[in-house]
């Protein structure tokens, strides 16, 4: 997966659609290596039907980030409650 600026060719799917869309050129987004596709846009706001988590999901990858530093322990609680629901519903 990387992490770079769209060439505005990705293919992507909202996961509120299923019109197939492609990323603007300069876009930061979330990709494959493979180049299927963009896999997240819009700073992380508009995540991709095609990677979406479902109950035959066997790997997953979570991107957790925030921009607000003055709430950096909500952040870190947050992230303990989430790490104790994965783990209680695997």
């Amino acid at each position: 997966m990387l992490l770079t600026k769209a060439t505005g060719n990705e293919d992507f799917t909202n996961l509120d659609s299923e019109q197939q869309e492609q990323s603007y050129e300069g876009e930061i987004v979330y990709k494959d290596k493979d180049e299927a596709g963009a896999i997240c846009r819009c700073l992380n706001w508009r995540e991709a039907t095609r990677t979406m988590l479902t109950e035959q999901t066997t790997d997953a990858v979570l991107c957790i980030e925030f921009l607000e530093f003055t709430r950096e322990e909500d952040f870190m609680n947050a992230l303990q409650e989430l790490q104790i629901l994965i783990t209680t519903n695997l």
